[in-house]
């Protein structure tokens, strides 16, 4: 019995789900060829690499009708948001909520330091955290989403993009 790598596993998932990626191991992660629209359809819709393995990629461009300058901008413009996992967002809901949590503890629960208020003001900053998360993720993909259509517009609207 072979053991497979995390790429091989990837490379079975990409050819199982019927897309057409070509795809490329660099070292860093694999290379998702994105070279017509239908494939960048197949991105926006959601049958490119699964989340759980995005980390372990980026898409590259590979449009003729591109210039290779205008396929790196858009690249890098697609990666950045295809690929987020939402940590910044995260972060800064975990710093709000910790200022409030504080806040609240100070000026609400006059009570003094018990189990109980230690546990509610564990659970709002991790609450906050994670709530900062999941609207970074949210965000970006609605933002890879609008990126990826303007992608496919001026690509199917004019025959050459300097």
């Amino acid at each position: 019995m072979m053991i497979k790598t995390g790429d091989q596993i990837l490379e079975d998932i990409l050819s199982e789900s019927g897309t057409d990626f070509k795809s490329h191991d660099t070292g860093r992660g694999l290379k998702f060829v994105v070279d017509t629209p239908a494939k960048l359809n197949d991105l926006i819709n959601g049958l490119g690499p699964e989340p759980k393995h995005r980390n372990r990629g980026m898409v590259v461009l590979k449009f003729e009708k591109l210039s290779r300058q205008k396929n790196l901008e858009w690249e890098e413009k697609l990666n950045r948001t295809y690929f987020s996992c939402g940590c910044g967002q995260g972060k800064i809901g975990l710093c709000i909520a910790l200022a409030t949590g504080i806040a609240l503890w100070l000026f609400q629960w006059q009570g003094g330091i018990t189990i109980a208020n230690m546990g509610l003001f564990a659970a709002w900053v991790i609450s906050g955290g994670l709530l900062g998360k999941w609207t970074g993720l949210v965000l970006d993909r609605m933002m890879f989403r609008e990126d990826a259509v303007g992608l496919k517009g001026k690509y199917l609207c004019q025959k050459q993009i300097e």
